[in-house]
């Protein structure tokens, strides 16, 4: 018996909007572009530290700081997304992103530079308002099709900034990669201002009136308490997202000091890990077919598996290569399984489990990148690589632990959201 059997059903959505063709598109344009702004600092972390004259500690700590303005954006924005006009909630959100990125270009010490890296990382989170969108406007059949798609338009985000940050950074300098996003983020406001539906009634539903704001927040605390999946789901999340931050906050680092390669060969490497942002909605494919457990399992083996990749690496580059090839993909897998999933167990309060789900994973990255930032100064890359083998080993043991009463199963999941 599964938990599907024996738990009640939950409430009915809100019928989905209908949706002009060109708008999951837009959806996932938007959310690249709007992710992408927290990740342009990673491989620039080398040539800010040369600039301001501040070492990997502590300008591997701003990457955290980012991260950690992410999750509190996560937490304090995102459940809004549930009760308020989200084109107004997200042009709104992205002017904050356009400041603080022109902060980020004029700032004159490391400390300026924090804040402002901070307010990129609170105000980027329209993002993980746009994904729940795109679900609510999805049937169950295509959701997690759906959800893979403005998925991968992050993860193609994030790859992108890596790339663009990398190459631009070292022909211009990095200060001159945030001039420029902070101008391709304003073209998004403009862009989004005229594509995307306003919702003047969404804070009215069934005649009921407003929600208050701390009634939405007390909502998230409850949905935490209620839904063990999301729990789960949100703890692979944190562990997944561990290694990518830990990883991607003391690589440039060691790709100077082992290698002697700088930004544009990090950017190169960036490169690699497009395949994973292709290969990402198949994973969700495989969740709407009820193989949710077989993929979360093999995504996290993976995981691990990249991770000992990684530490073969600390002397060897095409070994390094194929731990952050392995390591992408396997993230990628495993998070856009996790959100399929998360999607369908509240589908009232899809935003509030957002917020759940990803809170959790970028206080994990957060952690990565602190752990980084400090393994790397004490360690070097091995320790880098045995810390992210930790995290990674911590999802898998997870999954392990939860298997056996789910094995029998684990090949005929009608209802991917009830099992781990």
């Amino acid at each position: 018996m599964t938990l599907s059997e024996v738990r009640p059903a939950p409430a009915a959505a809100p019928p989905a909007p209908v949706a002009p063709p060109s708008l999951v598109p837009l959806l996932a344009l938007a959310s690249g572009v709007a992710v992408a702004n927290n990740y342009y600092l990673q491989p620039l972390l080398a040539l800010i530290g040369k600039d301001l004259g501040v070492g990997s500690a502590q300008v591997g700590l701003v990457s955290a700081v980012a991260l950690f303005g992410y999750a509190l954006g996560l937490l304090l924005v995102v459940p809004l997304g549930d009760i308020v006009d989200r084109r107004l909630l997200v042009t709104t959100v992205l002017s904050g992103t356009a400041l603080s990125l022109v902060v980020m270009a004029l700032a004159p010490s490391v400390l300026v530079l924090g804040a402002a890296a901070f307010g990129v990382g609170l105000t980027s989170v329209v993002a993980q308002v746009l994904v729940p969108y795109a679900a609510s406007i999805a049937d169950d059949a295509s959701r997690g099709r759906v959800v893979g798609f403005v998925l991968s338009g992050i993860l193609v985000g994030i790859l992108s900034a890596r790339v663009v940050a990398g190459l631009a950074g070292a022909a211009l300098g990095w200060r001159a990669v945030y001039a420029g996003a902070a101008g391709l983020t304003l073209a998004l406001l403009l862009l989004l201002l005229i594509g995307l539906p306003a919702e003047p009634q969404r804070h009215r539903r069934h005649g009921r009136p407003d929600i208050p704001y701390s009634q939405v927040l007390a909502g998230v605390g409850r949905l935490v308490r209620s839904n063990g999946q999301l729990r789960v789901r949100a703890f692979y999340g944190a562990c997944g997202f561990a290694v990518f931050s830990s990883t991607w906050t003391a690589l440039a680092f060691h790709l100077h000091d082992q290698f002697g390669i700088g930004s544009t060969g990090v950017a190169l490497v960036a490169l690699l890990g497009i395949g994973g942002a292709v290969l990402s909605p198949r994973a969700g494919r495989l969740a709407d077919r009820g193989r949710s457990t077989v993929v979360t399992g093999a995504a996290y083996a993976a995981l691990l598996v990249g991770t000992g990749l990684l530490a073969l690496g600390s002397t060897s580059l095409p070994l390094l290569i194929a731990g952050l090839v392995v390591t992408d993909l396997a993230i990628q897998g495993g998070h856009v399984t996790n959100m399929g999933i998360v999607y369908r167990l509240v589908p009232e309060a899809r935003s509030r489990a957002t917020t759940v789900f990803m809170t959790t994973l970028f206080l994990g990255g957060a952690v990565g990148s602190v752990f980084s930032a400090l393994a790397y100064s004490a360690g070097g890359w091995p320790a880098v690589s045995a810390g992210c083998a930790v995290f990674a080993g911590t999802a898998l043991v997870t999954w392990l632990v939860r298997l056996p009463v789910r094995a029998p199963r684990m090949l005929d999941e009608p209802f991917p959201e009830a099992v781990a």
